[in-house]
């Protein structure tokens, strides 16, 4: 976290920061493990609305509590959930 942060003169939100973490992870071949960032930042852009941007500051306990309503409303089991989350 600290190594895509820190030393920024601009702040990166959440998106941005889930983005860089999944280039990096196919930058090193990490195929499957990017595959499952980029279905968390679907899961939490679905989630977030018409949101643009979100800064860390969004993912509060409602937020975590509608992400959690909306996955299972749409069938995610508890390890989905635990991926996820």
């Amino acid at each position: 976290f600290e190594a895509l942060v820190k030393g920024r003169k601009e702040q990166i939100g959440l998106y941005e920061f889930i983005e860089e973490i999944i280039q990096r992870k196919k930058n090193i071949g990490k195929i499957k493990t990017a595959l499952s960032y980029k279905n968390t930042l679907s899961a939490i852009k679905r989630c977030a609305g018409s949101a643009k941007h979100m800064s860390f500051y969004d993912v509060d306990y409602r937020f975590l509590i509608k992400m959690e309503e909306q996955l299972r409303a749409s069938g995610a089991k508890t390890n989905t959930l635990g991926i996820y989350m």
